[in-house]
């Protein structure tokens, strides 16, 4: 069964999905920037027999609080080691999708006597060149209007990057697009700058990368 949760920590409480044998070491799942926790159910309906998988809403986004603007993204891998000691988890698996590649490179450095293992779908590591065209694109998010047309511009931003290919998984991330307007907005203003590349320099424990 995959079950909903929360965990207090000192600055607020924040929401994750867990499921799989627990006397197993877990696996940490970080969701991409615009998404939360949920986009990994499908998965974890395929690992739960086996695995222990536990996927938190970052901070801004799905059920978890609302923090203070940061401006980097590591203040969010912050927020995401302060809950996994607060559930007293000490070895672990890390996995991250885009945004959440990176943070995975970020603890895996950090915590190298923590982290057995880091993949990474799709991680961020772009020369400097390549990443001012990111920037000018990527660089902010709708927030709420009297006339709702963010609605229609939250729409066409996930159809455009693929939201189109499966309906209710559109209307899905559509929702949470919405509710981390904000969130998602700090994340695109500072992520272009965060050094994945220095992290993943220090990363010691076995890789896979994916896409």
């Amino acid at each position: 069964m995959i079950k909903k949760a929360y965990v207090d920590t000192p600055p607020g409480q924040i929401h994750y999905y867990e499921c799989g044998p627990r006397e197993k070491e877990p696996i940490i799942f970080l969701h991409q920037n615009v998404s939360g926790g949920i986009m990994y159910l499908k998965s974890f309906e395929i690992l739960q027999s086996n695995y222990h998988c536990i996927a938190f809403d970052f901070p801004g986004f799905g059920m978890s609080f609302d923090p203070p603007e940061f401006s980097s993204i590591s203040d969010v891998t912050q927020y995401i080691m302060v809950a996994i000691d607060a559930l007293e988890i000490d070895t672990f698996h890390v996995l991250g999708n885009h945004t959440g590649a990176a943070m995975a490179a970020e603890i895996a450095s950090l915590y190298p006597e923590r982290v057995r293992t880091c993949m990474m779908v799709g991680p961020t590591l772009l020369k400097p060149e390549e990443v001012d065209p990111f920037r000018e694109q990527f660089s902010g998010s709708a927030g709420p209007d009297h006339a709702a047309e963010y609605l229609k511009v939250t729409w066409d931003y996930i159809y455009n990057l693929g939201g189109n290919l499966e309906i209710e998984n559109m209307n899905q991330e559509v929702w949470s697009s919405l509710r981390a307007w904000e969130a998602r907005g700090w994340v695109y203003q500072c992520v272009w700058d965060y050094r994945f590349d220095l992290f993943m320099e220090k990363v010691s424990c076995p890789i896979l990368l994916m896409a």
